[in-house]
């Protein structure tokens, strides 16, 4: 593989000849339009083939996280997600998204409410407040629709910030399977979709 096989920019690397993504890093603006520009361009080669993403983030923005998210639900190719190091906020919902759902066994997850930075007259501020509730509504459905949760037990889960092992995401349903170093891309545990 030469150096023109990988497209690259710092944190968001991508690999066409394998169909692989790799983020790290804070989810940003920046990242979450190379990482959308790389999916399109994969899916564009070959719709049908899979492509895989490794993750390794402590999250970020959860509108670049809801924009992550819906390119690859939009995608037809099936989108294996790994997680790898730490996924973390944001990161979460991506990994879950996944077709299938893989993480390394020492790979941390933390997962948490949204978060609000928020500044400006009482009015705006109250507004701000309310849309991000909404916000978080909708990201408490989207978990509840990959991992079999109920949405109070998510309101009950990530009152505060929610650490998990790998194999504590596995039984959480984030994740699939546990990938080891002795067996590569072998499942070593395996949990079963709702």
């Amino acid at each position: 593989m030469s150096d023109e096989d990988i497209v690259e920019d710092i944190e968001v690397v991508c690999i066409p000849d394998q169909r692989i993504i790799m983020l790290t890093g804070e989810i940003d603006e920046r990242k979450s339009q190379k990482f959308i520009t790389h999916l399109m361009f994969l899916s564009s080669i070959d719709p049908a083939a899979p492509i895989t993403i490794y993750l390794s983030t402590y999250g970020g923005d959860i509108y670049e996280m809801n924009a992550m998210h819906d390119a690859m639900r939009l995608l037809k190719c099936p989108i294996h997600t790994v997680a790898i190091g730490k996924v973390m906020s944001a990161g979460v919902l991506i990994l879950a998204a996944g077709d299938r759902r893989s993480i390394t066994e020492n790979t941390a997850i933390m997962m948490h409410q949204v978060s609000l930075e928020a500044y400006g007259t009482v009015t705006d501020l109250a507004s701000e407040v309310k849309y991000t509730k909404t916000m978080q509504d909708t990201m408490y459905k989207l978990y509840a629709k990959y991992t079999g949760k109920s949405i109070k037990q998510l309101e009950i889960d990530l009152k505060s910030d929610k650490y998990l092992t790998a194999q504590e995401a596995l039984d959480y349903g984030i994740v699939d399977d546990i990938l080891t170093p002795d067996n590569g891309a072998e499942k070593v545990k395996k949990r079963r979709r709702k």
